[in-house]
Order: structure tokens, then C-alpha cells, then sequence
């Protein structure tokens, strides 16, 4: 059995993984968290929605690896783009997918989109986007430091937006990635999408920086 053990303000509140199940959401009212609550393993499934990754780096590319190794979504649906040409075309080729022209683009032709940027090119990045995004999709964010209220504040209100923090392990398919949002179905995609590099939780936000803290992602 995997634990991750965090201590908040003395109290020790454990987050387990076991093999089976879906997370566990804590009650209304309770500040999203309660001592021993049970987070585990998601079960992968496949999403026939198409996918797409703005941002090709390290993280990106591992998680797009995992979501489409592990067969969760189709690498014929799949589309990537980032600013250096080279390092789109890189991934391009090494997963088989498809480029989109710009971050634009990208968004045309996807349901679920994953923002896999460097926080400081946020601004410029939804200054392309927000005009393009609909009630219909989804955007995933792994932005460090990068709260759901300020995602909403430069990307709008159309599209359904999840916070994801993912760990270092995700490179090799060992991460344990935390999720927070307001949707229901957005959680369950978001899901599904970090189930191919490890374990996923739910978790209040206001506890994201804690487990950066502990878990040196």
C-alpha cells in the first residue's frame, strides 16, 4: 500500500492509495478535506474525445505519453503545439500525433485540452484562447502556483477548468497527481488523463502548496 502523509497545523492527515475504486470527495461543507480519507487508484478508461497538449515539454510529454500508451485516448485524435517548432515537431514524431498551426487551432479542433506552459507565458497564451473556448470543453491546467480563480479570470467562464498537479514521478508513471474543480464530468476526464502516468486525487486547493512542499514537484 502507497501513503502520502501530510501534516497540517499538527494533524496528521493521511491520503491512501489502494488498488481499486474511485476518489473519494469529502462532503459539503467540510473544506474539500477529513482525517483519513480513502483516495484511490483510478480505473483507466478509454475517451473518445479528442485531446489536445499546449506546452511540449518534460511534463506535458510525459503525461501525453501515458494517455496515449496506456490507450486512454486514441493517438488519431490527439494534437500538440508549442511555440518552438522543434520541440512540437519532436514530440510529433515520437507519439505519432498531430500538429496543430497555433494554440488557436489547437483549440478548434479539441474537447480536452491540457496547459502545460510555464506559468509566466499564461497571459499571452490565453490572450490567443479565450476567444475560441466554449462551454463544451475542458481545460486541464498543471501550471504551478496558478489557482482555478485566476484561470477563470484569463481564460472566461465558457469552458469547464480543472487544476491539476501532477509530481515528478509522472515521467516514469509513478506520479501521484492532485485535482481540484468545480464539475463533476470535468473531474472525471481530468481523471481518466493522469490515470496513464500514475495515481490521482481529490484535494481542496488551498492544500496544493502544502503537497508541492512535500512531494517536490
Amino acid at each position: 500500500r502507497n501513503r502520502l502523509a501530510l501534516s497540517f497545523h499538527g494533524n496528521d492527515e493521511r491520503f491512501r492509495t489502494r488498488g481499486r475504486g474511485r476518489g473519494q470527495l469529502a462532503p459539503p461543507g467540510s473544506g474539500g478535506l477529513r482525517p483519513e480519507i480513502d483516495f484511490t487508484l483510478i480505473s483507466m478508461r478509454r475517451l473518445r474525445a479528442t485531446f489536445g497538449l499546449i506546452g511540449c515539454g518534460t511534463m506535458g510529454g510525459a503525461i501525453l505519453s501515458g494517455v496515449i500508451n496506456k490507450g486512454i485516448v486514441s493517438r488519431n485524435r490527439v494534437f500538440v503545439y508549442d511555440r518552438l517548432r522543434s520541440r512540437r515537431n519532436r514530440l510529433q514524431r515520437r507519439l505519432r500525433v498531430s500538429s496543430a498551426e497555433s494554440n488557436r487551432d489547437l483549440v478548434r479542433r479539441t474537447k480536452l485540452i491540457l496547459l502545460a506552459v510555464k506559468p509566466q507565458d499564461l497571459a499571452s497564451v490565453a490572450a490567443e484562447i479565450r476567444g475560441v473556448l466554449n462551454r463544451g470543453q475542458i481545460v486541464i491546467s498543471i501550471l504551478a502556483g496558478t489557482p482555478v480563480a485566476k484561470l477563470k479570470r484569463v481564460l472566461g467562464n465558457h469552458a469547464a477548468l480543472v487544476r491539476a498537479m501532477p509530481n515528478l514521478g509522472a515521467e516514469v508513471g509513478e506520479a501521484v497527481t492532485a485535482l481540484t474543480g468545480s464539475s463533476a464530468s470535468s473531474l472525471a476526464r481530468a481523471e481518466a488523463i493522469f490515470s496513464g502516468c500514475g495515481k490521482t486525487l481529490f484535494l481542496a486547493e488551498k492544500y496544493f502548496d502544502l503537497v508541492t512542499a512535500v512531494s517536490g514537484s
